[in-house]
C-alpha cells in the first residue's frame, strides 16, 4: 500500500490549506483517494477490504429512490445529472472508509504535521479577513479595486470547523496540551473574525458538547439522535411555526441571516407539503421560481438551497425522504455506540457540528460538503484504529 499511503498522507496534511484556497477540491479528493486505496488493496491483498455493507446498502437504496424521482421531478434531466454526480462521489468515498477499516492508509509520523496545517489555515483566514483578501485576489487575479464578497471565506471556515474534532482527538491521544490550546485559540479567532455564522455555531456547539459529554457521552448521543429524528419528521410544521411566531425584533433585522432563513424555510415547507408523499424531485428548489414568499425578510421567490437538510429531504422526496434521513441518523447512532466512551465525545462533537452546518448552512448535495464529511469520518477511523493498537 505504498502508493496510496504516500498520496493519502500528503493530501490529508494539506487538507486545511486546500480548504482555504480551493474548497471545491473536497468534492473529488475523497473519491480519488478511495479509488486509489481500494484498487491497490485489491491488487496487493488479493481480497476485498471490510466493506461497510449497512452504509453501502443504505446509499444504494437511497440513490435508487433519488433516481426514481426523475419521474416526478420539476426538472428530470437535472435530477439525473445530480444523482449521477452523487454516486460518483459517494461510492468511491465509501471505498476509502472501507479500506481504512482494513489497513493503515496514512503515515502517523508525518500526520503529526496536520494540527500545524490546521493552525496555518486559520492564520490564512485571519490574514484574508483583516488584509482585504490578498490570497483570494492573487489566486483569481483580481485588482485591489475589485470588490470581494465577505462570504468568500465561508467554505474554508466550515471545513476548518469540522476538521477540528478529529485533529483535536489526535492531539488528545498524544497529550499535547500546548498545541491543543494554540490550535483552539487560533481556530476560534479565525471563525469568529469572519462572516460564517454556520461555522461559528458549529464550532461553539461542538466545543460545548465535548465539554458536557465527557462524563455521559452516550446520554448526549441518544438525546441528539432522538431529537434529530423527531426534528426531521416534523420539520415542515416546525418551520411554519417558527415563522408565524417570529420575534418582532427580526423586523428591524431585515437582512439578518436568521430572519431570512425563517422566511425561506416557511415557504419551502409549505411547498413541500403540496406533495407530501414523494416530493418534487432531487434539487427541486433550484428549479422552482415561484415560491409563495411573504417577502418580509427574503424578497425573492426562488432559492438555490433550502439551507436545511430536513426540509430538503421533504421538498425533494417527501415523506420517503424524511424516512431516509431518519434511517441514516439511526445508522450513525448505532455506529457511534460501538465506539469506546473515552473516544465518543470527540465523535459526538463532530457529529453535532456537521448537523449544525446541514441544518442552517447549505444544500446537502454540495460536493465539497459531502466530501468534507467523508474526510472527517476517514480521519476518525484512522485515529480510532491507532488508539486501539496503543
Amino acid at each position: 500500500m505504498k502508493i496510496s499511503k504516500a498520496l493519502i498522507t500528503f493530501c490529508i496534511i494539506l487538507l486545511p490549506i486546500i480548504g482555504v484556497t480551493a474548497p471545491r477540491a473536497f468534492g473529488f479528493i475523497p473519491a480519488v483517494l478511495g479509488l486509489v486505496a481500494f484498487s491497490e488493496y485489491i491488487f496487493t491483498q488479493k481480497k476485498l477490504p471490510k466493506i461497510d455493507w449497512a452504509l453501502s446498502g443504505f446509499f444504494l437504496v437511497f440513490f435508487m429512490l433519488a433516481g426514481l424521482s426523475y419521474f416526478w421531478s420539476v426538472d428530470p434531466d437535472f435530477t439525473i445529472k445530480r444523482v449521477v454526480k452523487l454516486i460518483i462521489l459517494v461510492i468511491p468515498s465509501i471505498l476509502l472508509l472501507s479500506t481504512a477499516r482494513s489497513t493503515k492508509l496514512v503515515s502517523m509520523r508525518f500526520l503529526r504535521i496536520l494540527p500545524y496545517s490546521l493552525i496555518a489555515a486559520s492564520v490564512l483566514i485571519l490574514i484574508e479577513t483583516y488584509c482585504n483578501y490578498p490570497l483570494y485576489r492573487l489566486l483569481r487575479e483580481l485588482s485591489a479595486e475589485d470588490t470581494v464578497e465577505l462570504s468568500v471565506t465561508n467554505w474554508g471556515l466550515i471545513i476548518i470547523s469540522l476538521l477540528t474534532w478529529p485533529v483535536l482527538y489526535k492531539l488528545w491521544l498524544e497529550r499535547n496540551k500546548a498545541i491543543i490550546i494554540i490550535m483552539l485559540i487560533t481556530i476560534a479567532l479565525a471563525i469568529f473574525s469572519a462572516t460564517s455564522q454556520s461555522a461559528m455555531v458549529a464550532f461553539a456547539l461542538g466545543l460545548f458538547s465535548l465539554i458536557i459529554s465527557i462524563k455521559q457521552p452516550k446520554l448526549l448521543l441518544y438525546a441528539v439522535g432522538g431529537g434529530t429524528i423527531v426534528g426531521i419528521l416534523s420539520s415542515p410544521w416546525i418551520a411554519q411555526g417558527l415563522f408565524d411566531l417570529r420575534p418582532e425584533i427580526f423586523v428591524k433585522w431585515v437582512h439578518a441571516s436568521a430572519a431570512q432563513r425563517m422566511e425561506l424555510w416557511d415557504f419551502i415547507a409549505r411547498k413541500a407539503l403540496e406533495s407530501p408523499w414523494y416530493g418534487w424531485g432531487i434539487e427541486a428548489t433550484r428549479n422552482i421560481d415561484d415560491f409563495d414568499s411573504s417577502k418580509i425578510f427574503f424578497v425573492k421567490t426562488n432559492i438555490l438551497h433550502p439551507h436545511n437538510f430536513a426540509l430538503q429531504l421533504w421538498i425533494e422526496l417527501g415523506l420517503l425522504g424524511a424516512i431516509s434521513g431518519m434511517a441514516f441518523i439511526v445508522l450513525c447512532v448505532k455506529r457511534f455506540l460501538k465506539i469506546d466512551t473515552r473516544q465518543l465525545p470527540f465523535v459526538i462533537s463532530c457529529f453535532i457540528a456537521a448537523l449544525v452546518v446541514n441544518l442552517v448552512g447549505y444544500g446537502m448535495w454540495q460536493g465539497w460538503l459531502i466530501g468534507l464529511q467523508f474526510i472527517a469520518a476517514f480521519l476518525f477511523i484512522t485515529f480510532l484504529k491507532q488508539d486501539e493498537k496503543e
